[in-house]
């Protein structure tokens, strides 16, 4: 087996691109419990291998079934993997 270690680091913009549309339309997408978005990172990893640039995007949705707390999903190609999923907390 190949066992490897890295770090990444980097930035991260997301784009709500369902709270835009809710806020400028008349439909109600409820982008309060519901929130769709595409996401965009860039990074460098440094580790054992060459170092290496990393980049790619992600397609995500988050659930908040309470005030603070939320479920996420994303897909696609993220700094770590093409899937991730979790708790998501919002902050105001």
């Amino acid at each position: 087996a190949n066992n490897t270690t890295s770090i990444s680091f980097g930035g991260r913009a997301n784009f709500n691109f369902w709270q835009l549309i809710d806020v400028n339309t008349d439909a109600d997408l409820a982008s309060d419990v519901v929130d769709f978005y595409l996401s965009a990172f860039l990074g460098w990893e440094i580790g054992d291998l060459p170092d290496r640039l990393r980049g790619g995007s992600t397609l995500g949705v988050k659930w908040w079934f309470s005030d603070p707390l939320g479920l996420m999903v994303e897909v696609g190609g993220g700094p770590v993997s093409y899937s991730d999923f979790g708790l998501a907390i919002r902050v105001r």
